[in-house]
């Protein structure tokens, strides 16, 4: 956990998520899917081609670099993700979120180097491992040292092909990944369908009136999305609890309770109301088991609370007692505002007029 001092560039910038794994593992379908299934948010996909995503991919228009997709998404194409990183950072209309896929092969600091440029903010790194793959044998019998580089680097392993693999060898990949990275969270999968929220976070649009999310109160002892199945959590489903208070939080108490939060649960985002700063609002961010609190802007207006949204994995309908003694339910609802070898992109100066063409 970290605790950054004050600042209002979060709130400022674009997070970007990295999605990386070896070839074959199911990366462009993860991303297709991404692209295809999120239509609450504006995304931005940074590839290196465009062919594997025209492949049964219907209601799409593609204009040069680009690709439009039906949900208001956009790929781009690109050999040179930095250059075209900063033309979506200076647009006017920027994206709401970016997503940048990478091979095995990129060292772990150059991937994640990506989310410090100017305007962006790290936004975790998701890595697609084919399941049956990774499970039959050692690691390093199937993985090159730069992709077992980028493993210690992840926050979020996505088990794809789970119906080639099984549950025992599903459950075996997670074992062997696990010992090598025993801080990440497991999401199992099949053509690469995992939830956006999943991946993104949660969203900070408001809510529509049928969203299934579970409002109650925070509290020390609700850990929502508490499970004793062992088997991986599949990401293809998701759950979110919206949890707030108008009460002052002690800081070790919060730190104590993200602590105790399922594995299941794998992302979070929201404000929190400190004890001991209580003139500031602290902006709240996990994916993983990585997580921070920023000390951002005054409360001012604002009346001072917590509002904290969780997402994990797993069916969403609404399940009884589904945390520790868990409070009541507030009738209210949150405000919540194939692969294929990578081949060479188009020119930098094509990639860059598509983008200036680009509405988003």
């Amino acid at each position: 956990m970290r605790v950054a001092s004050f600042t209002d560039n979060r709130r400022m910038s674009i997070p970007l998520t990295v999605i990386s794994g070896p070839a074959g593992a199911g990366r462009t379908s993860l991303v297709r899917h991404l692209m295809q299934a999120t239509a609450d948010r504006r995304v931005v996909a940074v590839v290196r081609e465009l062919s594997p995503f025209l492949a049964d991919a219907g209601g799409i228009r593609r204009e040069g670099a680009i690709l439009e997709w039906r949900s208001g998404c956009f790929t781009v194409a690109s050999d040179d993700p930095t250059a075209t990183l900063a033309v979506l950072a200076r647009r006017q209309d920027r994206p709401e979120h970016v997503i940048i896929d990478v091979d095995g092969s990129v060292s772990p600091l150059r991937a994640s180097g990506y989310a410090y440029m100017p305007g962006y903010r790290p936004d975790g790194m998701l890595i697609v491992v084919d399941a049956a793959a990774a499970g039959r044998a050692a690691l390093d019998h199937v993985f090159d040292e730069s992709m077992l580089a980028q493993f210690r680097s992840a926050d979020v392993v996505v088990l794809n092909k789970f119906d080639a693999a099984g549950v025992q060898g599903t459950t075996a990949a997670q074992r062997s990944i696990g010992a090598l990275v025993p801080s990440a969270r497991f999401l199992s999968s099949c053509h690469g369908r995992v939830a956006p929220p999943l991946v993104l976070g949660p969203s900070s649009r408001r809510a529509p009136a049928n969203d299934p999310t579970v409002v109650a109160e925070w509290r020390t002892d609700y850990l929502p999305g508490h499970s004793h199945d062992r088997q991986t959590p599949a990401g293809e489903h998701y759950r979110s609890w919206c949890l707030v208070g108008d009460s002052r939080i002690d800081s070790r108490a919060f730190r104590s309770w993200v602590a105790r939060l399922p594995a299941a649960i794998i992302r979070g985002a929201g404000t929190v109301f400190l004890r001991e700063d209580p003139q500031h609002r602290h902006e709240f961010s996990l994916i993983g088991s990585r997580w921070e609190l920023t000390r951002g802007t005054p409360w001012g207006a604002d009346i001072p609370a917590t509002r904290i949204t969780l997402v994990g994995a797993g069916s969403g309908a609404r399940r009884p007692n589904d945390g520790v003694d868990a409070p009541p339910e507030l009738d209210r609802r949150p405000d919540v505002d194939g692969d294929v070898r990578p081949s060479e992109g188009p020119p930098d100066d094509q990639a860059s007029d598509d983008l200036s063409r680009m509405v988003m």
